[in-house]
């Protein structure tokens, strides 16, 4: 049987290659290396797709050097790989035996219930933070950063006075909601997850909106830079 060779962006592909060349022994392998970064949205990833198109009209095996790398989160990954499998591909990882088509919608599953205990105990975190600072008392982070204020002002509010006090409201914007984002990064959690997570609790982005991977990306952003800063 063949094999389709995926090598996620990012990743050294010397030795990938080599690692599913063992994989594979005698079989044929067909290498896709992606060009772009690795994301969660399998229909943007052009050569992922040409790598499953090969499995269903080859009927191949989808072959990876290691679930590391093919997502941000190993459980992504293995959701992923659990999606293919649905769809009747084969599964080979080299540097994981125990995954298989057969043993993989276990293993995703696993994986989700891990990341939901995390986020859950994320979720209390963050509310035992709201309840100090309600109470006027001074969360200090792990960055050191002494936080006083819940919640964040919107962006309807910011006058036009000119971009130093846009930009200069935008970074409070960013600190106010760090209660909010910075005990879920220290855990691992996805900003894609962070993003779902601050639309359940009805937080809203700076323009009022939906939050998004991209939006919970910049706000990131400036907290870093201003952690840089201090």
């Amino acid at each position: 049987m063949k094999l389709a060779g995926f090598i996620p962006g990012g990743q050294d592909v010397g030795k990938q290659r080599r690692q599913i060349r063992a994989l594979a022994g005698d079989r044929p392998v067909d290498f896709y290396v992606e060009k772009g970064h690795p994301t969660y949205f399998t229909e943007d990833r052009e050569e992922l797709q040409q790598a499953l198109e090969f499995c269903r009209t080859e009927s191949a095996t989808f072959a990876l050097a290691s679930v590391s790398g093919f997502t941000s989160r190993r459980w992504i990954g293995l959701r992923l790989l659990s999606e293919f499998a649905d769809q009747g591909i084969d599964i080979e990882v080299a540097d994981d035996p125990t995954i298989s088509s057969g043993s993989i919608a276990v293993l995703a599953l696993s994986a989700e219930v891990a990341k939901d205990k995390i986020l859950k105990r994320s979720s209390e975190a963050i509310e035992r933070i709201k309840s100090r600072l309600e109470k006027g008392e001074t969360h200090v982070s792990r960055a050191g950063r002494e936080i006083r204020k819940l919640g964040a002002r919107s962006q309807a509010e910011l006058s036009k006075a000119g971009n130093d006090a846009k930009v200069a409201e935008a970074n409070q914007f960013a600190e106010d909601l760090r209660p909010y984002i910075e005990p879920l990064v220290e855990r691992g959690i996805s900003m894609n997850a962070i993003a779902q997570h601050l639309n359940r609790l009805g937080i809203k982005t700076s323009k009022g909106g939906k939050w998004y991977q991209s939006s919970v990306s910049s706000v990131l952003r400036r907290l870093k830079n201003a952690d840089r800063n201090k």
